[in-house]
């Protein structure tokens, strides 16, 4: 049976990604001159939403070109994207023929081992994937809010916060997506409220 772990130059990679940009950010906060203020009737979250739906755009293009870097690297095993496309196909076709719906397919001859070893695959690249994502929105996020000098938790009334837990906190927040940002909004603005109406909601 395949290992639906993730295979190891998906994961050195990912962390490599992580901790650079964990100890990069910093550093280019500190060297950065931009100066940010929200403008009137802006917010926090405003800018946020912004950012992790640019990071989503852009990883449109990085996951595919790490994945496909990574892909060539591996001595033949495919990238993540290849080998669920293959194991797909595989499991495609064996439930059209199980159905009589399509032709034989010559050398193709599916076994239950085999099925199972496809799932398997599609398993393991949906981890490398999610790996690489997540990854890259943090890398890519941390450095370009560094560059802007946002900071999140300034803007929600936390202030005093060392700079570099205030990048990691703000790009942690922005790599899940906006769907996750929106989440995380919804919940602070319901507590929040809890709060300003003495506990009631």
């Amino acid at each position: 049976m395949a290992d639906t772990s993730p295979r190891k130059r998906y994961v050195v990679v990912s962390a490599v990604l992580v901790a650079a940009g964990a100890v990069a950010g910093p550093i280019i906060r500190g060297e950065s001159d931009v100066t940010f203020t929200l403008p009137d009737g802006v917010t926090a979250f405003a800018v946020l939403f912004v950012l992790a739906t640019a990071l989503e755009r852009l990883n449109v293009i990085l996951v595919p070109l790490f994945d496909w870097v990574l892909g060539a690297l591996g001595g033949g095993d495919g990238s993540a994207g290849t080998v669920k496309t293959a194991a797909l196909s595989n499991i495609r076709q064996a439930r059209l023929a199980a159905m009589n719906l399509a032709p034989a397919v010559e050398g193709f001859a599916a076994t239950a081992a085999s099925l199972d070893d496809d799932a398997e695959k599609v398993t393991r690249s949906n981890t490398e994937k999610a790996l690489l994502t997540t990854a890259l929105a943090f890398t890519v996020g941390i450095l370009g809010i560094s560059l802007l000098k946002f900071s999140l938790m300034n803007s929600i009334g936390y202030f005093g916060v060392p700079a570099g837990i205030d990048v990691l906190v703000t790009a942690a927040a922005i790599s899940g997506g906006a769907a996750g940002l929106g989440d995380l909004i919804s919940k602070i603005q319901k507590s929040k409220t809890t709060q300003e109406t003495g506990g009631v909601a």
